[in-house]
């Protein structure tokens, strides 16, 4: 819809659903969310609940969403103080924070994860970590302690999701 002049056909695969620095699949996302997700649903049936992987694939089925436009539109609407981390060998792809959440360690394009983070701890423990993980620590903010959750997809492409919920 948006991007009609720009290009003849989209077709969406795995490598183009994961690149995260093209501005034209981040729009996709963002409009999908919006078109999928309508506010006064996600409020009603998502508000209370933890900010986790858990919830993101629930919100992802329920809609019938990928995970980053499901994070995106979670994160947009949350007064909560969350963020959501993809990351690939130690290092973010893509990251997104609600307007609530505290600056973080890390959180651009190429940064590399928090040294003392749970996902840099999973990274470099390889295979050895379970497909999902939840700890807790203040490895994002080094004043606030957030609770980290992460999904460690299982295409071979060693992409990591973490969803971050600060206290407070």
């Amino acid at each position: 819809m948006c991007h009609r002049d720009l290009r003849d056909r989209f077709e969406d695969n795995e490598e183009s659903l994961n690149d995260f620095k093209d501005d034209i699949e981040t729009e996709a996302n963002l409009f999908a969310s919006y078109l999928l997700m309508p506010v006064n649903i996600i409020r009603n049936e998502f508000s209370d609940i933890r900010w986790n992987v858990d919830t993101l694939c629930e919100v992802g089925t329920r809609f019938e969403c990928s995970l980053q436009a499901s994070a995106l539109r979670i994160i947009d609407l949350s007064t909560k103080p969350i963020a959501f981390v993809v990351s690939r060998d130690g290092r973010i792809l893509w990251a997104r924070r609600s307007n609530s959440a505290p600056y973080m360690t890390a959180y651009l394009f190429g940064d590399e994860l928090p040294e003392s983070s749970h996902i840099m701890v999973a990274y470099r423990a390889g295979s050895r970590v379970p497909p999902t993980l939840e700890c807790v620590g203040n490895a994002w903010n080094r004043f606030q302690q957030a609770r980290e959750s992460q999904y460690f997809e299982t295409s071979g492409r060693g992409y990591q999701y973490t969803c971050i919920e600060f206290d407070g």
